[in-house]
């Protein structure tokens, strides 16, 4: 009686804390404070340009041109008030489009919650990487200063995505020729599948033997009875 019992308790209290550690954890929130280090690579639409990681390792910036290799144009403005991406862009119907986009380093979801603008800015999804066509909506806050942009909430905007672009206001309507922005916030979506961890995946095969032990426990009393 006493080895069908720790059998079977040892079976399932290894598989029950398999099943816990086999979800990889959620990751926290990320603010982009766009000092992050830079690094020219090959980016998203195949050209060389900045990409910008997060320390944490999950997110990604990359700033890109259509029709020429990017760069990042990263400004210190407004003396010690801090960071903040100077947008010279080219609005108003020209043929360029130049910003950044941003992604889970797994391509995973996740959501765009707030970010501090000055001028306008076309924020939305990019799906011709040749022409620049998308879905875009235009943000303005013009009360603030380029060092010190004012906060935007997004709210339920952009939720669950997969890539966003920030780019040329004349992509949704806009005409202004610079913009600053800083303090991109980001957290993680809700429609991410976990993938089990190694940890996990050893606990797995305890539990799975420890089932096993249970089970020949079981045959062979079955067999003396």
């Amino acid at each position: 009686m006493m080895t069908r019992f720790w059998a079977h308790t040892l079976g399932a209290l290894v598989a029950a804390v398999a099943l816990a550690a086999s979800a990889t954890p959620a990751q926290a929130g990320y603010t982009f404070t766009m000092d992050e280090t830079l690094n020219n690579e090959l980016i998203f639409n195949g050209q060389f340009g900045d990409r910008m990681l997060s320390t944490d390792g999950a997110y990604q910036i990359d700033f890109f041109w259509l029709t020429t290799s990017g760069h990042a144009h990263i400004s210190l403005v407004g003396g010690s008030s801090g960071l903040a991406e100077a947008n010279h862009n080219n609005s108003n119907g020209q043929p360029d489009f130049q910003g950044l986009r941003i992604t889970r380093v797994d391509a995973g979801a996740f959501n765009l919650d707030a970010m501090t603008l000055n001028g306008e800015a076309s924020i939305g999804n990019l799906t011709d990487f040749t022409t620049g066509a998308g879905t875009f909506a235009l943000y303005t806050e013009n009360t603030g200063t380029p060092g010190n942009p004012t906060s935007i909430s997004f709210g339920g905007a952009f939720l669950n995505v997969n890539s966003i672009v920030l780019g040329d206001p004349g992509r949704a309507g806009g005409a202004s020729f610079e913009n600053y922005w800083d303090n991109i916030q980001l957290s993680q979506g809700d429609n991410i599948n976990p993938t089990p961890a190694p940890a996990g995946i050893v606990l797995f095969g305890l539990g799975f033997a420890g089932m096993g032990l249970l089970r020949k426990f079981r045959k062979g009393k079955t067999a003396v009875v």
